[in-house]
C-alpha cells in the first residue's frame, strides 16, 4: 500500500471515529433542539430598549441623541436606507427581529462599548 492511500484511510478512520463519538454524545447537526425561543424573549414588547426608545424619543430628544450618536431624523434617514439589507421575515418557530429593533441595538453597542450579551438580554 502506498502512503498516499495510507493517509487518506488513517483520515477517513479518524473521521469515522468523531462521527461514531457524536453519536454517542448527542452531538448530532441535525439534533431537535429543546425550545426554539426561551418564553421569556417572547416578551419583546417588556423589554427596557423597547420602552426606552420610545419614550425617550417622545419626552427627551437629546438623551435619545446620546445614547444612540444620532438624532431622530439621521436614525430614520439611515433606517431608511438600511432596512432592505437588515430586514428578515417572520418564520413558523419565531417572529424576526425589526428592521429598527435591529439598528438601534447596532448603534448602541458601536457607541457604548457594552457587551453583546448584556444587550441581547436588554433587548428581550
Amino acid at each position: 500500500m502506498d502512503n498516499e492511500r495510507k493517509r487518506r484511510l488513517a483520515a477517513l478512520a479518524v473521521i469515522l471515529d468523531v462521527t461514531e463519538d457524536n453519536e454517542e454524545t448527542g452531538w448530532i447537526a441535525n439534533s431537535k433542539r429543546s425550545c426554539w425561543v426561551k418564553p421569556w424573549l417572547t416578551k419583546k414588547s417588556l423589554g427596557v430598549q423597547n420602552q426606552l426608545y420610545e419614550e425617550l424619543l417622545a419626552t427627551d430628544p437629546e438623551e435619545y441623541k446620546r445614547l444612540l450618536q444620532l438624532s431622530s431624523y439621521q436614525f430614520y434617514q439611515l433606517l431608511a436606507r438600511v432596512q432592505p439589507r437588515i430586514e428578515r421575515q417572520d418564520t413558523v418557530m419565531r417572529g424576526a427581529v425589526p428592521a429598527k429593533t435591529r439598528l438601534q441595538v447596532t448603534l448602541r453597542f458601536l457607541a457604548s462599548g457594552e457587551r453583546y450579551r448584556l444587550l441581547y438580554v436588554s433587548r428581550r
